[in-house]
């Protein structure tokens, strides 16, 4: 079932911990299997571009390997 409330805190928790560099704990909240579909970034209220971070976040975890 689908939780808005639980999305939104793991994506700005991915966009946290992207600024740290942290993969492993990219990994740990499952960025490898967002879609980027975009709904995060339509709800937001501050209007952050989430689904760019979260792109930024598989790309580095991508770069450094740990497919």
């Amino acid at each position: 079932m689908y939780n808005e409330s639980r999305i939104e805190v793991v994506i700005m928790k991915i966009k946290n911990v992207l600024l740290t560099g942290d993969v492993d704990e990219l990994i740990n909240l499952g960025v490898k299997g967002c879609m980027q579909c975009g709904l995060c970034s339509y709800v937001c209220p501050s209007k952050i571009d989430l689904t760019y971070s979260v792109g930024q976040a598989k790309q580095l975890v991508m770069k450094l390997g740990r497919k």
